[in-house]
C-alpha cells in the first residue's frame, strides 16, 4: 500500500536526520563560498552600526533609535566602483560560487538519495556521478517536450527584436500563449520524469534507462506525486515564512552592521536554503521508494 502524506513527511524527516552530517558540511562550504564576495570585495566606506545596538533597539521598540540608526545608514558612502583587479575578483568568486553550488547540489542528491551519514561516502561517488547527473536531468528536459513551445516563442522574439528594434505586441502575444503551452506540457510530463536522478544513484543506471524507469515506475500515480509536492511545498513555505520571520530582527541588524554583517547575512540566507533543499530531496526520495514498492499495471 502506498503510504500516505504523513508518512512520507515524517519519513523524509528521519531521512534528513540521518544525513544531517553531510547536510551541514555541505550547507557550510556552500554558504562560506557564497558569503566570499561581501567578505573580500568593497561594501563602503565606512563602518555600519553595530549589530547588537540595531537589534536591541528593534526588540525593545525604540523608534527614535531606529529612526538615528537608518539615517546614519544612509549618510553612509556606497563603496566605491570596483577596480579592474577587483572586477576579475569578483568575476571568479561568481564562477566559484556557481560551480561549488552545483557541485553541492548534487552531492546532496546523492547522500540524500542513499541515505549516508558518513559524508566521506557522498564524496566517493560524487566524481562517477556527476555527469550523469547532469546527463539525466538534461535529458529529462529533452523527453518532457518542454522545449518544443519554448523554441518558437523565443525565435519568434528575436526575429521581431532584430527586425523593429523590440518585439511587437503580436509577437509578445504569441510568445506568452506558447510559454503557457510549455508550462502545460511541463505539468503533464515531468512529474512522472522527477524520480530519474534518484534511480541513477540508487539502482546505478545508465541517463536515458533512469528517465524511461521513472516514468514507467510512475504510471497511475501523476495526481498522487502532483498532490504531495503541493502540499509539500505549501508546509514548506510556511516553514520559510517563519524562518524569515523568527531571523527577521537578526537580519535588519546585520544589514546595518557594515561587511561583516552582510557576509553573515549571506551566509545565514544560503544556510538556510539548503537545509529547506535537502529536505525537499528527501521527501522525492521516500515518494518515490513507495510509489516504486507498489506499482500500478
Amino acid at each position: 500500500m502506498v503510504a500516505s502524506f504523513s508518512s512520507i513527511f515524517s519519513s523524509s524527516l528521519q531521512r534528513v536526520r540521518t544525513c544531517i552530517l553531510p547536510v551541514l558540511l555541505t550547507a557550510v562550504v556552500v554558504g562560506a563560498v557564497n558569503a566570499l564576495p561581501a567578505a573580500l570585495l568593497p561594501q563602503q566606506t565606512e563602518g555600519g552600526t553595530d549589530a547588537a545596538s540595531v537589534l536591541e533597539a528593534i526588540l525593545q521598540g525604540d523608534e527614535a533609535q531606529i529612526e538615528a540608526m537608518v539615517e546614519q545608514a544612509e549618510e553612509t558612502e556606497d563603496a566605491p566602483p570596483l577596480t579592474a583587479e577587483e572586477g576579475v575578483i569578483a568575476a571568479a568568486l561568481m564562477i566559484l560560487s556557481i560551480i561549488v553550488s552545483i557541485f553541492g547540489g548534487f552531492y546532496l542528491m546523492i547522500v540524500i538519495a542513499e541515505g549516508y551519514s558518513d559524508p566521506a561516502a557522498g564524496l566517493r561517488r560524487l566524481p562517477s556521478l556527476l555527469l550523469p547527473i547532469a546527463g539525466t536531468t538534461f535529458w529529462m528536459f529533452i523527453v518532457s517536450y518542454i522545449w518544443v513551445p519554448l523554441l518558437p516563442a523565443v525565435g519568434l522574439l528575436l526575429w521581431d527584436g532584430v527586425q523593429y528594434g523590440q518585439p511587437t505586441p503580436t509577437a509578445i502575444g504569441v510568445a506568452v500563449l506558447l510559454f503557457f503551452v510549455s508550462a502545460v506540457v511541463a505539468l503533464v510530463r515531468m512529474p512522472r520524469l522527477f524520480f530519474a536522478p534518484i534511480i541513477l544513484v540508487r539502482e546505478k543506471t545508465g541517463i536515458t534507462e533512469s528517465v524511461r524507469l521513472s516514468e514507467q515506475r510512475t504510471r497511475g500515480y501523476w495526481s498522487k506525486i502532483v498532490l504531495n509536492n503541493l502540499a509539500f511545498a505549501i508546509i514548506g513555505f510556511i516553514v520559510m515564512m517563519l524562518l524569515f520571520a523568527i531571523l527577521g530582527s537578526l537580519f535588519v541588524a546585520l544589514a546595518f552592521a557594515g561587511q561583516m554583517g552582510a557576509v553573515a547575512g549571506s551566509f545565514v540566507m544560503v544556510l538556510g536554503q539548503l537545509l529547506i533543499n535537502a529536505w525537499n530531496q528527501a521527501f522525492h526520495v521516500e515518494l518515490a521508494l513507495t510509489i516504486f514498492d507498489n506499482p500500478r499495471e
